[in-house]
């Protein structure tokens, strides 16, 4: 089904396989081992799940919950970028993420997402504990993160973008 969206290293992965040369090419060692159309389908399901969490969040942020929306939401980034690990697998994607032209944008991609876990889960994780140093769930703080990882988002996507 995916065949025509196929990266070409197939036929190098397939030669190694058959014992023609002794040492793993670049797509032995920087892809996974899954073929494609499976990468792909994993691509699609993560995908999914990064939609349903999306709209569950949603549906908490209706409701005046906020610290589930912020996790959920932060559940969904994660997942999206998880994702896309199986498409180029993920020591590539990690070696494109620390590129020079967006480690900083990675960086803060993910530590706005880590953000606003901390700051939208802390209620959570402290409930009985809520008076100790002042420990408590941040609900609006969350919101603002959760408004700075859509920046963060849109600032890694723009560095995929060539001449950007």
């Amino acid at each position: 089904m995916f065949s025509t969206l196929r990266t070409g290293n197939e036929e190098d992965v397939r030669s190694n396989e058959e014992g023609s040369s002794n040492q793993p090419n670049e797509a032995q060692t920087s892809s996974s081992y899954l073929d494609w159309d499976t990468r792909v389908y994993y691509f699609i399901g993560f995908f999914c799940l990064s939609i349903i969490s999306s709209f569950c969040g949603s549906a908490l942020l209706m409701s005046g919950k906020l610290t589930g929306f912020c996790v959920l939401t932060s559940l969904s980034s994660a997942l999206s970028l998880i994702g896309t690990f199986f498409l180029s697998g993920p020591l590539n994607q990690l070696k494109r993420m620390a590129d020079k032209s967006r480690w900083l944008a990675s960086l803060l991609y993910i530590g706005a997402i880590a953000a606003t876990l901390v700051s939208g889960s802390s209620l959570i994780l402290f409930n009985g504990y809520d008076n100790i140093i002042g420990l408590r769930g941040n609900p609006p703080l969350a919101v603002i993160f959760v408004v700075l990882q859509y920046i963060a988002m849109a600032y890694y996507s723009l560095t995929y973008i060539p001449y950007g």
